[in-house]
């Protein structure tokens, strides 16, 4: 059992053309995004692009998106075009599509390889946050801070740390004002 606390201020941040990318989970620890051996990966990103610009494309991965700042206009062509405002659509697409996207937003991305499966909710209330097939749990703290309540443990997370748990645990959630926790279930298939 591991309950690991990611301290925001300890991320690896890396610079592309149109933003930069933070990562904030991979697993398993050893597993490098570049090297595409990961069963999943969690990060944020920042981009500021007027104009439409390419995702990374990643075959074999499926991608979960969730808009934390800003308004993003998301195109999968041939398939279909959104617009994501922050913490409303959840967009879930296969990451070998030719996508793009435009604005000046900030986003959490949850990308899951072939064998393993996941779903990303927001919770903005303080209440139990329940773990999804046994799999994995990784809780990020958006806004505010949250103290989370794990088996008798109390784990403080201020913004923009996170806590990964292997395997998931149920969890209570004491979270103060505006503040949320992006939740990332993952699990093998």
């Amino acid at each position: 059992m591991s309950r690991i606390i990611i301290p925001g201020s300890q991320r690896k941040i890396s610079h592309w053309a149109g933003g930069s990318s933070s990562q904030i989970c991979i697993w398993p620890e050893n597993a490098d995004y570049s090297r595409r051996d990961f069963l999943f990966r969690v990060s944020t990103a920042t981009a500021d692009s007027d104009e439409l610009s390419p995702y990374t494309s990643l075959p074999g991965v499926i991608r979960y998106l969730l808009m934390l700042e800003g308004t993003a206009q998301v195109e999968h062509k041939g398939h279909y075009s959104l617009n994501m405002t922050p913490y409303k659509e959840i967009d879930t697409f296969d990451g070998g599509w030719e996508s793009c996207a435009k604005g000046k937003v900030r986003d959490f991305n949850l990308m899951c390889r072939e064998n393993s499966e996941g779903r990303l909710s927001v919770c903005a209330e303080s209440g139990e946050i329940a773990p999804e097939n046994a799999g994995y749990l990784l809780l990020f703290c958006s806004e505010g801070q949250a103290e989370l309540c794990i088996g008798g443990e109390k784990i403080f997370l201020k913004k923009e740390d996170a806590l990964f748990l292997s395997p998931a645990e149920p969890v209570h959630a004491q979270l103060a004002g505006e503040s949320r926790l992006v939740c990332a279930h993952v699990w093998v298939k």
